[in-house]
């Protein structure tokens, strides 16, 4: 099968990727995450091999992620993932899109540390006061970030938001549509702060029982505080309540339009939470037969 996941940075798509490298019946096709044209070709030519049948339909899952600045955003490959799936079902592959939305403010914080605070990353991504202070934060926080990267791509992190620059000129209906064609395009919106009881159960639910490469992982939720880590000064619990209100003010679409539609219309309770558990006692009866 295919599993096609959509990175928005800094959401915890890092611990998703190490997740499906561990596992020895997932193949992540081109080493390199910015080699977008790479993964496309591997995905095409999976596709071609199992029309033409010179390729069997083996367990082993193909995991194409789109990510990095060099690579183009999802609004640009919307069409060829929507072909992917249809050239997919037609031959009776598995298909499965998957992202993660992150609340705005953890978002925000976390993305300071990265983009600004980091020193190789500082003259691309530097729009404030670079040190560790609220200032900081704040002179350094662009407006809704999960819209841009998904309209616009990663890449539109560099540019300011005056008018001309591909983050100045999106507005809340662009952002309106992404989400409209993310209920269509993907099968699992799940969140940052449920990677660990919902993303990743999902993904071992419809992986199945694979081997792991390697020495035992850390647990995801573990993982995901590493890869998210903020530091010491800052976190999006301890802001004060102007720069909390900064924040939400300048995120409101990627609140409104994603990470609360996410919760709205991904249920793990009522879409995936049974069959998984009806999956285990299966396997626990089968075990004691």
């Amino acid at each position: 099968g295919i599993v096609f996941f959509l990175h928005i940075p800094k959401t915890g798509g890092m611990t998703l990727r190490q997740h499906l490298q561990k596992r020895t019946d997932v193949w992540m096709g081109a080493v390199s995450r910015n080699r977008w044209r790479e993964r496309v070709a591997s995905v095409e030519a999976l596709l071609d091999g199992w029309t033409n049948h010179t390729w069997t339909k083996d367990p082993v899952t193909f995991a194409v992620e789109l990510h990095a600045p060099d690579n183009p955003s999802y609004r640009e490959e919307m069409s060829r993932m929507r072909a992917w799936r249809c050239r997919a079902r037609e031959l009776g592959v598995p298909f499965f899109a998957l992202t993660v939305v992150r609340e705005p403010v953890a978002h925000a914080v976390s993305s300071f540390y990265h983009y600004v605070r980091i020193e190789k990353r500082r003259r691309a991504y530097h729009r404030g006061p670079a040190e560790d202070s609220e200032a900081g934060l704040v002179g350094s926080a662009i407006a809704h970030p999960q819209c841009v990267f998904l309209a616009r791509g990663e890449k539109a992190y560099e540019h300011d938001d005056g008018p001309g620059s591909p983050r100045g000129n999106l507005t809340r209906e662009d952002c309106a549509a992404l989400a409209t064609e993310m209920l269509v395009d993907f099968d699992w919106i799940g969140t940052t702060a449920t990677i660990d009881e919902e993303t990743v159960p999902i993904l071992d639910y419809l992986l199945g029982d694979g081997r792991r490469k390697g020495r035992k992982r850390k647990p995801p939720a573990a993982a995901v505080r590493e890869n998210t880590r903020v530091g010491s000064l800052l976190s999006a619990n301890t802001l004060t309540e102007a720069t909390r209100q900064h924040l939400q003010n300048i995120t409101k679409w990627d609140r409104s339009l994603l990470y609360d539609m996410a919760r709205k219309q991904f249920s793990f309770a009522r879409d995936w939470k049974p069959r998984i558990e009806a999956a285990a006692e299966a396997r626990k009866t089968k075990q004691h037969r």
